[in-house]
């Protein structure tokens, strides 16, 4: 039947979501539990990475939050700091948050 895959789908996402919920409450921790979810997600949807971006309206900022490859994160993070202090990397123009 054609709606099994779908709904077998739809079961896996809401169990990542409740995994997400139980690592939150467990450890008080977004990025801990977002970084989880990132990889669960990647390995679901057979991706080469998934990274979650929190945008900071006062800030207007962007930050990066999780993701399922840590050197992305390592450098996404490195290169941010950059930003922030006045340090831009050649070629890069930041995008204005509005």
């Amino acid at each position: 039947m054609a709606l099994e895959p779908a709904l077998s789908l739809h079961r896996r996402i809401q169990e990542l979501l409740l995994g997400f919920s139980r690592g939150i409450s467990a450890s008080l921790s977004v990025g801990g539990a977002l970084e989880s979810l990132c990889t669960e997600v990647n390995d679901l949807f057979g991706t080469r990475r998934v990274s979650v971006w929190i945008h900071y309206r006062r800030a207007r900022e962007l930050a990066l939050s999780g993701s399922s490859d840590h050197e992305y994160a390592e450098s996404a993070t490195h290169q941010r700091k950059k930003e922030r202090f006045g340090k831009k990397l050649p070629n890069q123009t930041p995008a204005p948050c509005t």
